[in-house]
Parts: structure tokens; sequence; C-alpha cells
């Protein structure tokens, strides 16, 4: 696994699950950037499936100027999500709350998505992965 800039602790906490839950080939790539035209980065992705799985930290801060809900930030997630979903990806998105109640839901969604790209229309077709994905 690729050194990471700055796992926060959702991230730590979304990867330990993954390590126990998912009991199949399937890993995520950490801190992915998508080849689009904009540069974005997720916190986790399945870039052979076009899937991207976003942690939103900080929703519940009381100071509206922080984290993830400002104003500022939901406008930046806003903005990444429908350039992804406007070049074929998918998002997931979950919440501290999520990983604490509901981990094994959580994992299994993320795999029923993958498995289920199987059978998609050609705009959904899977990415090669050989090797590097190349912009």
């Amino acid at each position: 696994m690729p050194t990471q800039l700055h796992a926060t602790s959702l991230e730590i906490a979304f990867r330990r699950i993954w390590q126990m839950v998912n009991k199949t080939e399937h890993q995520p790539i950490y801190q992915f950037r998508p080849c689009l035209p904009r540069q974005f980065r997720v916190d986790a992705a399945f870039p052979h499936v076009r899937l991207a799985i976003e942690l939103e930290g900080g929703i519940w801060l009381r100071d509206r100027n922080k984290g993830h809900a400002s104003p500022k930030e939901l406008l930046a997630s806003m903005l990444k999500n429908n350039w992804m979903v406007v070049h074929g990806w998918r998002i997931l998105r979950y919440e501290a709350g999520d990983l604490e109640k509901r981990p094994v839901q959580v994992v299994e969604e993320i795999l029923d998505v993958i498995e289920r790209s199987r059978v998609w229309g050609p705009m959904q077709k899977p990415l090669p992965l050989d090797g590097e994905l190349k912009c």
C-alpha cells in the first residue's frame, strides 16, 4: 500500500473495518486520483469498476465553517461528485456513524456494487487494471 499523505481517523477506521469484514480479493486504492479533466482525490476507490468511496468527516461539528459541513467544503464535494458521475463513476458516501453502527453493512454495500458492476451497460464497462491507469 502506498504511503499516505495524511490519513484521517475516519479513513483509518474504514481501513480496519475493510480488512476485518472483507473476505474477497477486492481491495481499494486509498487517496486515489481518478483520471478526469479536473484533479480530485477520493478517500478510497475501486477504479476497475469506477467506484469511489467518500468518508464524510466533521459533518456533525457545531461550527458550520469547519469540516465537511462548511459551505466551502460542501460545494467542493458537490463539484467533485458531479464531475465523477458525469465521467462514469459511482460514489458511495459514509460518515463515522455508519462505520460505528453498521460496519458489516457498509462493506456489503460496497461489495454489492462491485459485483453488480459486471452486469451494467457499456457506459459502466470496467476499466482494465494492467498496472498503472493511464490518463
